[in-house]
C-alpha cells in the first residue's frame, strides 16, 4: 500500500498554491499516494488519515496567513492524543521579499 502524503496549503495570488501542485507531482513521481488540498476544506482527519503531512504559506509579516495557524493551533488535540505520532512532516512558504519565511522553516 502506497504511503499517503497530504499537502494542505492556504494560497492568496496562486503562488503557494503552484508550489503545493508541484510538490504533489514530484511525490507522485516517486509512487506516493497525494492529496493537495487548500486549508479551507481540510478537516483534521484528513491530518489523522495521512501518513505524511505538508503545510505551505505564504508569509506575511514573518508568519503564516490566519488560515493556516487556525489549523493549526485546531491540530493541538491531536498532538495531545498521539494522534500526528510518527508522521512525517515538511512545510514550504513563498514570500515577495528576501529571507522573510526563514523564521517559519521547521527545524528539529
Amino acid at each position: 500500500m502506497a504511503k499517503r502524503l497530504l499537502i494542505v496549503y492556504y494560497s492568496g495570488t496562486g503562488n503557494t498554491e503552484r508550489m503545493a501542485e508541484e510538490i504533489g507531482r514530484g511525490a507522485r513521481r516517486l509512487g506516493v499516494e497525494v492529496e493537495v488540498k487548500r486549508v479551507e476544506e481540510c478537516s483534521l482527519e484528513d491530518l489523522v488519515e495521512a501518513d505524511g503531512i505538508v503545510v505551505g504559506s505564504p508569509t506575511y509579516f514573518s508568519n503564516v496567513a490566519w488560515q493556516m495557524k487556525k489549523i493549526i493551533d485546531e491540530s493541538v488535540v491531536l498532538y495531545r492524543k498521539r494522534q500526528l505520532k510518527g508522521k512525517v512532516g515538511g512545510c514550504f512558504t513563498s514570500s515577495g521579499k528576501r529571507r522573510d519565511g526563514e523564521n517559519c522553516l521547521c527545524w528539529r
